[in-house]
């Protein structure tokens, strides 16, 4: 059994080498979990799915970690399903989903570019 420190950084594996850009070129990976702490998971999702490229493909992340079979989170396996099932579910999974995306961006943040 793996613990949720190795599934993390399984899944951040993925990242190596990746670079994940704004439209102006900043650097996405490191301001995601910020925008997730000051105004929620829900909003920081929603923001990203608005703007597209490196920011959709950084929650599209984080909905394929939360969905892993070892995590369990959710079923949702992109930024849209993603919202529609933390939108549609209670505050627990919401927590959940948090807690864990917070955790998951701190080892993609390492791994990426």
């Amino acid at each position: 059994m793996k613990t949720l420190a190795q599934i993390r950084a399984q899944n951040a594996l993925k990242c190596i080498g990746q670079e994940y850009k704004g439209q102006v070129g900043g650097d996405v990976v490191n301001k995601i979990p910020s925008m997730i702490q000051n105004n929620g998971l829900m909003a920081a999702l929603a923001f990203c799915f608005a703007k597209g490229g490196g920011h959709e493909k950084v929650t599209n992340l984080i909905a394929e970690h939360l969905s892993d079979e070892s995590i369990g989170i959710v079923r949702a396996g992109n930024t849209e399903e993603l919202i529609e099932e933390l939108a549609n579910g209670d505050a627990t999974l919401l927590r959940r989903a948090t807690a864990e995306a917070i955790a998951f961006l701190n080892y993609v943040k390492r791994f990426a570019k």
